[in-house]
């Protein structure tokens, strides 16, 4: 029995060790020298996280205001920021004395559980093990998501990043008429509301246009409505917790809002950026980096071919989301409308590279490489492209605003002693 069955566990083992090795290598270009380059998000979130981490380790639920760090201004961030999923940053706290190295091993799980799921998407999108591997690299390794990780420390958004896949999975599995769709769009809807607000918003509005394409199409059924339905209230279930702490806030307090602005990318410094290889935080020019351009240009190119397929129809949405975070559309009409909520436009890169991710595998599972080799290839310029990125932005000073090394030896003065606006904070005016 155990012969018969070993390959399979050695399959599972072998795909086990690829997805720890690849989390491994996208974290350590950003540990050089034992150190983290740490913005103006990641201090607030940071401080977020020792504030949890006490409040945890004492059996206690965190309070909603935070009086560690965030210049001890008593901001509501620990009420308004969802926390749950935060616990892969917070638990290695709980276990190393050394905040570099508790730091370092959160986001090495949050990269393994990045790959993992974007890995479970593409093994329903193909059965070609080649192709996964491609798809998996296209999303992990966007310049988008180092520069989420690694330029902005913005880690609500990182975390939302890492469930985008299981949202995407389940939507597919209910449009194949599968029973455990809903499971999946639930749970993925869920971990993105415990982990950032914002990304929520923009994912329900992107399911909302697929729903009203369904319908437009005339296939939306019965079940998948049910389905849906079931998915919502098991999300709702899941971030009830968050939301209570929400709406509690909002109900008793006049809360200071983050500054309203909407900045799309300009071309010239999103092509600048691709030249340069870079990843640094200036909301006008965060990219895909310069391979994942190449893809979708390539497939744009091929749109205008007789091939046919499902890719054509990711391929135009991925192009349709793309091209609208520039500024040649007029959204300076839009900055006093609650769109500007968004910030900046580069954040809908994060949808741009997963739709990128399904649209390739699509296409080259329909129309297979001559030569695998160059599969090869490009999964290795990406990794090595994205991984160069992470590793010059931290090895070098950059004007990209408040910045500094954050190491071992000043991490509990850096953190608890941070000053920070007034974001969230509560107010009888």
């Amino acid at each position: 029995m155990l012969r018969r069955h070993s390959p399979v566990w050695l399959h599972h083992f072998i795909v086990f060790v690829i997805i720890c090795v690849s989390s491994i290598l996208s974290t350590l270009p950003a540990f050089t020298n034992n150190t983290l380059k740490l913005s103006y998000d990641g201090n607030i979130h940071l401080a977020r996280y020792d504030a949890i981490t006490q409040a945890l380790s004492h059996g206690s639920l965190p309070p909603l205001v935070n009086f560690i760090g965030l210049h001890h201004t008593g901001l509501a961030m620990n009420g308004m920021y969802p926390w749950i999923t935060s616990t892969i940053f917070i638990i290695p706290k709980l276990l190393f004395n050394n905040p570099i190295v508790a730091l370092m091993v959160g986001f090495i799980i949050l990269n393994f559980l990045t790959i993992l799921n974007v890995f479970l998407l593409a093994k329903f999108i193909t059965h070609k093990r080649w192709i996964q591997i491609l798809g998996v690299t296209i999303y992990q390794f966007s310049s988008y998501h180092m520069a989420v990780l690694y330029s902005r420390n913005a880690l609500g958004e990182a975390l939302a990043y890492v469930f985008l896949p299981l949202v995407l999975l389940g939507c597919l599995k209910i449009w194949h008429n599968l029973t455990n769709g809903w499971l999946y769009l639930g749970f993925g809807m869920g971990a993105i509301a415990n982990s950032h607000i914002l990304s929520l918003i923009i994912v329900t509005i992107m399911i909302a246009i697929f729903c009203f394409i369904r319908i437009l199409r005339h296939q939306l059924t019965r079940e998948e409505v049910i389905n849906y339905t079931k998915a919502d209230v098991l999300a709702i279930l899941s971030y009830f917790y968050t939301l209570t702490n929400i709406g509690s806030l909002l109900s008793s307090n006049l809360l200071m809002s983050p500054t309203p602005k909407l900045v799309p990318l300009n071309a010239t410094k999103y092509w600048q950026a691709l030249l340069d290889n870079s990843i640094i935080e200036r909301s006008a020019s965060f990219n895909m980096g310069p391979i994942n351009t190449f893809l979708l240009f390539f497939l744009m190119i091929m749109l205008f071919t007789n091939k046919s397929g499902l890719w054509r129809h990711w391929t135009i949405a991925t192009i349709i989301v793309f091209f609208s975070t520039f500024d040649w559309l007029p959204w300076q009409n839009l900055t006093s409308t609650p769109i500007n909520m968004i910030q900046f436009l580069g954040r809908l890169l994060f949808i741009s590279a997963l739709l990128l991710a399904i649209s390739v595998m699509y296409y080259f599972d329909q129309y297979p490489l001559k030569y695998k080799d160059i599969n090869f290839v490009i999964t290795l310029a990406l990794v090595a492209v994205s991984l160069n990125a992470v590793h010059t932005y931290h090895n070098k000073t950059t004007k990209d605003g408040y910045r500094f090394w954050l190491t071992k030896e000043n991490y509990d003065q850096t953190i608890k002693n941070s000053a920070i606006g007034i974001d969230y904070l509560p107010a009888n005016i």
